[in-house]
């Protein structure tokens, strides 16, 4: 589980997915900000790539409504997990 490098509080997982380099993870709890490593942007990057390319795949055959709800199912759930889980997040220097 990822937790704040500042407090030790669990990450939310929700707010892993919304953050960027210039608007970095920010503790709920403390306030503290941080950002994950880069070679875990690369991993989170190849797993949206690969969801995006599974999608594509099943467009034909679902529609665009049921493949867009599937897009953001997998998205949340498998890069939102991995993230959560695994990704080590680092403070932010001033």
């Amino acid at each position: 589980m990822n937790t704040c490098p500042h407090c030790k509080a669990a990450a939310n997982p929700l707010r892993l997915l919304s953050m960027t380099r210039r608007s970095p993870y920010r503790c709920s709890r403390c306030g503290g900000r941080s950002l994950l490593l880069p070679t875990h942007n690369t991993i989170a990057a190849l797993l949206t790539m690969a969801i995006v390319i599974l999608c594509a795949v099943a467009l034909p055959r679902l529609g665009i409504p049921k493949t867009i709800g599937c897009f953001l199912g997998l998205y949340v759930c498998v890069v939102g997990g991995v993230m959560w889980f695994f990704m080590q997040l680092r403070p932010v220097e001033p």
